[in-house]
């Protein structure tokens, strides 16, 4: 009974460190980005504080239409996240089906810029205001498909925004106007069928400046 219990001590102490490791290795690579990004000229040397941002995952069901939800407030920032995407049908409107994350917004007004990952292997820059649906163009940036996994980085400096996918910048803007501070994550649905689109955020960091 001791040797049991001694195996199972031991065991749970090996699994705490893997994930501890995990853990650092995580913030590790954030800080190796951030310091990347300041020796480019994309964000100022100014210090700034680091926000780790728990696990999310969330679903939608209605052809052409997306939703999301303001979770924390930053104007100049730096988010990283592992984004995993699931499709409820195997051949949604991969242009419409995507996730993302809403930046610059004001929920009262609902006025928004959105930067998402499409199904059909192609990035974009879209949003919201009293003129109606904005457009700022898109990138491709790989094969189509209803499910996949991708590290995706977005940075917000003042009127300039840029997104990474995989450690590999894939779309610039510049002169892009926000409407506020809120920043949540954005599902967008391209199917009515079962879960619609599934999106998920982990190991998801903010660096706000």
């Amino acid at each position: 009974m001791k040797k049991k219990t001694l195996i199972f001590v031991f065991l749970c102490i090996f699994i705490f460190s893997l994930y501890n490791s995990a853990y650092a290795d995580s913030e590790t690579d954030f800080q190796y980005f951030i310091g990347e990004l300041r020796s480019e000229g994309l964000i100022p040397e100014e210090p700034g504080s680091i926000i780790k941002i728990g696990e999310f995952s969330d679903e939608m069901a209605q052809l052409g239409y997306y939703s999301w939800f303001p979770m924390i407030d930053a104007e100049n920032f730096v988010l990283s996240s592992k984004l995993t995407w699931a499709s409820g049908n195997e051949h949604p409107n991969s242009t419409q089906a995507g996730c993302g994350v809403v930046f610059g917004a004001d929920p009262v007004t609902n006025y928004h810029v959105l930067a998402s990952v499409r199904m059909d292997g192609t990035v974009y820059m879209s949003g919201f205001n009293q003129t109606g649906n904005l457009k700022y163009g898109n990138n491709y940036y790989g094969v189509p498909t209803f499910e996949g996994t991708t590290d995706f980085a977005l940075v917000v400096n003042g009127m300039n925004v840029y997104i990474y996918l995989d450690g590999k910048q894939v779309m610039d803007r510049h002169s892009i106007y926000g409407y506020g501070t809120s920043v949540g994550p954005a599902v967008l649905s391209g199917s009515n069928w079962k879960f619609g689109n599934r999106c998920t955020w982990t190991d998801t960091y903010l660096f706000v400046f």
